[in-house]
């Protein structure tokens, strides 16, 4: 869950203030195909992967047999971004994990990373396992590659997963809007990280999940973006005009 892993009118990136560095990237993923700002991180794609279906993004699986196995998207894509840590953020996603088959271990994750392999990083998941009692929400968090999890609680199917950063006293909070942990003295403590990517998907083994199962919806990241919005919007338009005209040469 911590490996760091378009279309215009399913992205909205809008400018909260022309005075305040705030500003909003969200993916609802109603157009059923991968926004420019994402790329795909999938370790095993015939045994855990994503797919934007149904107006969401869901996890499917079918008995991965790593507990490291990732299925993520990851924010460094054509069109993608970091969020500055000079300022406050937060990042929500909702989910939905509702059933299951198989023995096993599976977790639909929300996560930051100073680094795109995740070495120093941080997640919050909802994860699913008949070995571990069933359904809870969890953290865990990296430091030079050395990880540290946080159990939670125990929570029901459905909800939305939030991480949180107060710059002032450099203080992470992940967890669901109900329940949460803080990480105190990591982000520019410990990783001395400027800004940080977004990730979020699965990661588990042993479970098999069907279309449907397990999926997650309605990102919303709001805080210092880089590039800023006006820079990504003409990314956006000007990537398919470079495209056409190498073609032409």
């Amino acid at each position: 869950m911590l490996k760091l892993g378009s279309c215009l009118l399913s992205v909205v990136l809008l400018a909260v203030s022309a005075s305040s560095p705030a500003a909003v990237v969200t993916d609802n993923f109603n157009d059923n195909s991968r926004s420019s700002q994402w790329t795909l991180v999938e370790d095993d794609p015939t045994k855990l992967w994503l797919a934007e279906a149904n107006e969401r993004l869901e996890l499917c699986a079918a008995s991965p047999t790593s507990s490291t196995t990732d299925a993520l998207y990851l924010s460094n894509g054509t069109g993608g971004f970091q969020v500055k840590t000079d300022s406050n953020f937060t990042i929500s996603i909702d989910y939905s994990f509702t059933s299951y088959s198989g023995t096993g271990l599976i977790g639909l994750d929300l996560g930051i990373g100073k680094d795109i392999d995740g070495n120093d990083s941080a997640a919050v998941a909802y994860f699913r396992s008949n070995t571990l009692g069933d359904q809870a929400l969890g953290a865990a968090y990296r430091v030079s590659d050395v990880q540290s999890t946080v159990f939670i609680g125990y929570v029901g199917t459905t909800g939305t997963l939030s991480i949180a950063y107060n710059s002032a006293i450099d203080r992470l909070t992940l967890g669901d809007g109900n329940n949460s942990t803080n990480l105190d003295n990591l982000v520019k403590g410990q990783w001395s990280a400027d800004q940080v990517w977004v990730s979020f998907g699965g990661r588990g083994n042993g479970l098999t999940l069907a279309n449907g199962n397990a999926y997650l919806d309605n990102l919303v990241v709001t805080g210092d973006i880089v590039p800023e919005p006006a820079t990504l919007s003409l990314l956006a338009l000007s990537l398919p005009l470079l495209k056409r005209r190498r073609t032409r040469l």
